[in-house]
């Protein structure tokens, strides 16, 4: 057993998906590894990945995904066959895997472990490594958030669709009127949104974070209970598959550039499927009584 062990070896832990390409060193013998190409400088602190793929992380990493499954994998440096590495995988949810790795083939990855979670939630999973003498382990955390669904059915209700699609994505919108109307910016203030002025010419700025507008009872074609939609950012493109530009508005010209993700409108007044719109022409003119809205947090 000693001379089975007895090889010089490094030990790079990475955990990802199987889909995973991008890799990050968490542990290393020697120095000079550190800085050999395939590994140096790769890691990012979020996964940008649609909220319905399987999550795929490195080391320090966080991710969301309406997918109930996380699979981890490992990836060894150098030769590692003559080691024997034990993982513990803490998942965050009481659930405890041991998984006993003998002889791996090096610089490959690795299936190490998967889990399947059942209820949505914020998870941190832990991995602990312990390997035999020249086989250095190590430990790292990742966050793994479990996404609601979003529903399919939002009852012809512009404040439910926009309510329940945030909510989904870990974004709170909850409680408050029933309709658009009622989502004055004093109510907003008071339940973590503000709002946000529009330059007089450019992009109305989102600071990365999801967008909410809303329309005053009666104002650019709203009826007496208003109207409300998500905005078209950053934000609804990465995680709600949302397509077109940031929202845009000229003061000088009444252009309005501004796409919307939406139910209960006139795009589908019979079904109320949500809908994608886009509000691209000086009809309406300025802003008055539409007003915008981030998230304080």
């Amino acid at each position: 057993m000693n001379r089975l062990f007895a090889r010089s070896t490094v030990l790079l832990v990475v955990v990802a998906l199987a889909t995973s390409a991008a890799m990050c060193i968490v542990s290393t013998a020697r120095a000079d590894v550190v800085s050999t190409a395939a590994f140096h400088g790769r890691a990012a602190s979020a996964v940008s990945a649609l909220p319905t793929a399987q999550c795929v992380l490195d080391p320090s990493q966080t991710c969301q995904s309406t997918d109930h499954t996380v699979q981890v994998n490992v990836y060894y440096q150098g030769d590692t066959s003559e080691c024997l590495y034990l993982f513990y995988i803490y998942w965050g949810d009481g659930n405890v895997s041991q998984v006993d790795v003998i002889g791996p083939p090096g610089n490959t990855f690795q299936h190490l472990g998967q889990h399947t979670y059942s209820t949505p939630g914020d998870y941190t999973i832990t991995i602990s490594t312990a390997g035999s003498a020249g086989c250095p382990g190590n430990l790292w955390t990742d966050e793994f958030d479990l996404l609601a669904p979003a529903p399919t059915n939002y009852h012809c209700s512009c404040v439910t669709y926009v309510r329940d699609v945030l909510a989904a994505h870990g974004v709170t919108l909850d409680g408050g009127p029933d309709t658009a109307s009622g989502y004055q910016e004093t109510w907003m203030d008071a339940h973590g949104w503000h709002r946000v002025i529009p330059p007089n010419n450019g992009t109305i700025p989102d600071g990365g974070k999801p967008m909410v507008v809303v329309w005053d009872a009666g104002q650019h074609g709203a009826g007496p209970a208003g109207h409300m939609a998500i905005v078209v950012t950053a934000w609804s493109r990465m995680y709600l598959g949302a397509s077109g530009k940031s929202p845009w508005y000229n003061y000088s010209t009444g252009v309005w550039n501004i796409t919307v993700l939406q139910d209960d409108w006139s795009t589908d007044p019979i079904t109320c499927t949500p809908a994608q719109h886009l509000f691209n022409s000086p009809v309406w003119g300025n802003l008055y009584g539409v007003n915008f809205y981030v998230p304080d947090n």
